[in-house]
């Protein structure tokens, strides 16, 4: 789901720049960037498909909980390259944000994003249900949810920014 949600808000965002014309390097630096990210996304839901077939079937053979537990460390991975696109998505945008043109898929890619990152965050709680140990349930929690805290504020920021210049 992450992976979906986080494909949609780079395509508004590639959209909105290409609405802002790509004339300027910045912009088409930008544009290009987000659409290789955009691609990895797509790319990711498949890799997750592929994943959880993988741990479907080793649940269905009765494997160990170690055993199991290697495919969801290997998911929760996953899950982090898209928390870390997405962060990465929020810097290329908030860096030609004065060059962008007003336009509603802007700010829809932005409030998109940061409900990518909300994504990440709630798989990671279901996966940490799946891990034995305190330590690295804790841990599978804590770290989307500092991560997506240090950015929340700047998605905000940079919505009301883009929601002004539509206005």
């Amino acid at each position: 789901v992450a992976a979906e949600v986080a494909a949609e808000s780079a395509a508004l965002a590639v959209k909105a720049l290409r609405k802002s014309g790509l004339e300027d390097a910045e912009l088409k630096n930008a544009e290009h960037f987000i659409e290789v990210l955009r691609k990895f996304f797509l790319k990711t839901i498949d890799q997750d498909l592929q994943s959880r077939a993988e741990w479907d079937k080793e649940v269905a053979l009765g494997k160990t909980q170690a055993y199991i537990e290697g495919g969801v460390f290997a998911a929760c991975s996953e899950i982090d390259e898209i928390l870390y696109g997405m962060i990465k998505l929020i810097d290329m945008l908030e860096t030609v944000e004065p060059k962008l043109k007003p336009c509603a898929d802007a700010a829809a890619a932005v409030t998109i994003g940061r409900s990518a990152m909300e994504c990440v965050k709630l798989q990671r709680y279901h996966y940490s249900t799946l891990i034995t140990g305190d330590v690295n349930s804790m841990a599978m929690r804590r770290e989307p949810e500092l991560a997506i805290s240090d950015c929340a504020g700047r998605y905000d920021a940079l919505y009301k920014k883009l929601q002004e210049k539509i206005k």
